[in-house]
């Protein structure tokens, strides 16, 4: 069930999806992620680490694309961590992300001289020169004033919580 739900949520609840629509590399990325999240499910099923790697392996596939699917392969690591049975798999596909990405790290680091790559050097520039680690500081504080501190009402925070968790 929970395949199923985050296959329906990478389709319909991702930027992927409403980017996708105008026919750019975001079909290409959100197509990997999705063989990706079902490759995943398969090595849960059949209980073999190597759909695991071969997951990693189509994640890493659409960060080459674009980069948002950093952010979605790490939530889907994240709740597979939390909520799986075999957490030793996350380790085969950690595996397969890294050996597919590091070409892409060298890649990046010599052309922009940042293994994050011109795209999103460019828009740290923009951002006053902040470092990628304090960038992504900063959207996790946003993200916890968003869903934690802004309402007065906590009831109201639980229920946003739960809503962007469990839909």
């Amino acid at each position: 069930m929970l395949f199923r739900s985050g296959a329906l949520l990478i389709c319909l609840g991702t930027p992927l999806f409403f980017y996708g629509i105008t026919g750019w590399e975001y079909e290409t990325a959100a197509l990997f992620s999705l063989i990706g999240f079902y490759l995943m499910g398969l090595g849960e099923i059949k209980e073999r680490h190597i759909w695991y790697f071969w997951a990693g392996a189509f994640y890493a596939m659409g960060i080459w694309w674009r980069e948002e699917v950093y952010l979605l392969t790490l939530a889907i690591l994240l709740v597979n961590f939390f909520m799986g049975k075999n957490r030793k798999s996350l380790l085969f596909c950690g595996l397969g992300i890294l050996l597919f990405l590091l070409p892409l790290w060298l890649l990046q680091s010599s052309l922009y001289g940042s293994f994050i790559g011109g795209h999103l050097q460019r828009y740290l520039a923009e951002k006053g020169g902040a470092s990628f680690f304090t960038h992504v500081y900063l959207k996790i504080l946003i993200t916890y004033n968003w869903l934690v501190s802004a309402h007065e009402n906590l009831y109201l925070n639980q229920v946003l919580v739960l809503a962007i968790i469990f839909p």
